[in-house]
């Protein structure tokens, strides 16, 4: 009797010990950090409007129901609207700016509600808001067609002139702003108080990251932009890009998730410049359709292309996703129809907001 008491005490310290050890443990897993949840991205589109008729919007596209949600900054702000010719929609945070080249010249509103927050004009006759980024929730700049701004955030304050010229795209990165004024590509060191931009070389759009270097081009070649030594390297791309040389459209580069290619258009072709190899393939041909605005933007985390394409001077206008890697066309989504005829959106970029 009193051999089996002992087992069973035996037995019981065991199994005492045992979830002491357990629960232990689960403390120690508790204390790990969580999985990160997926980012939710949604596709939207900042439209130029039809000039002389309305002002710019944003159109958002509700995947569940495979619909537009047709000018949700408007709709959220009775009475507001965008100024004409609207060009970039930049997320901050939970703030989203909009650019447009005459009045109002920079909006700013809550990403996810679009409610209105505040707005700025440019302060002489004629000039034109172009692109925009922010640094941080404080600090963004904005290129216009006589020069580069520094814009203080929530509300939006102009504040000083960094530089003189038409300056047109815009990106910033590790602390350094780099941007194309008068067809010339400069940066900018925004921590560094009182210095002036330092000049990269000739270019004629830009940019976009890819691997360790950040690129821009001209009508003909590819520009390696070394960051650390502010160096330039023209790659010939082989072809002819296509440029808006009438009026400024937003950049059209892309480059995929892995940095290995860049992606712009030559005609009617989407080009698919492989960056170890330095030569150009065509990817992508469009048949009786042009591209409109920045012709192309990419997802942020997937190698999708969403195309903006349009049937000559029409409202008939299309979005078109593809495969970066195949070439091979996704999805269609039409933007506008023949039935449609007071939809003049004409599209200027594809934009993904983060929810």
């Amino acid at each position: 009797m009193k051999k089996n008491f002992k087992n069973i005490l035996s037995l019981f310290t065991a199994l005492l010990v045992g979830a002491l050890l357990l629960n232990s443990c689960e403390k120690i897993d508790s204390n790990k950090p969580d999985t990160p949840k997926p980012i939710n991205w949604t596709m939207a589109v900042v439209n130029e409007g039809w000039f002389g008729h309305e002002g710019g919007s944003i159109n958002i596209y509700d995947k569940e129901n495979n619909s537009w949600i047709e000018k949700a900054y408007q709709t959220a702000n009775p009475g507001k609207q965008f100024g004409n010719t609207s060009t970039v929609g930049v997320q901050n945070g939970d703030k989203i700016y909009f650019v447009s080249k005459e009045t109002p010249h920079l909006i700013e509103a809550e990403s996810k509600s679009m409610k209105h927050l505040s707005e700025l004009n440019l302060p002489t006759k004629g000039e034109q808001a172009m692109n925009f980024a922010s640094v941080d929730e404080k600090r963004a700049y904005l290129t216009t067609s006589f020069g580069l701004y520094e814009i203080s955030l929530n509300p939006v304050v102009l504040g000083k002139k960094i530089a003189e010229g038409s300056c047109e795209d815009i990106f910033y990165t590790d602390g350094k702003l780099y941007y194309i004024c008068d067809k010339t590509a400069y940066c900018y060191d925004v921590s560094a108080a009182n210095v002036n931009p330092i000049e990269i070389g000739p270019a004629k759009m830009g940019f976009v990251k890819a691997g360790a270097y950040l690129w821009a081009a001209d009508e003909e070649n590819l520009l390696k932009i070394d960051m650390k030594a502010g160096s330039m390297e023209k790659i010939a791309a082989g072809c002819k890009l296509s440029w808006n040389e009438w009026a400024y459209t937003p950049n059209q580069l892309c480059a995929d998730k892995d940095g290995k290619n860049i992606f712009f258009t030559s005609g009617k072709k989407i080009k698919k410049f492989n960056l170890e190899t330095k030569t150009a393939s065509d990817l992508y041909t469009l048949t009786d359709r042009d591209f409109y605005g920045a012709r192309m933007s990419i997802h942020p985390e997937k190698d999708i292309l969403y195309l903006t394409t349009i049937v000559g001077w029409t409202n008939q206008t299309f979005i078109e996703l593809i495969d970066c890697n195949t070439g091979k066309q996704l999805q269609e989504l039409p933007y506008t129809t023949a039935e449609e005829s007071n939809n003049y959106w004409f599209p200027s970029q594809v934009i993904f907001i983060q929810d």
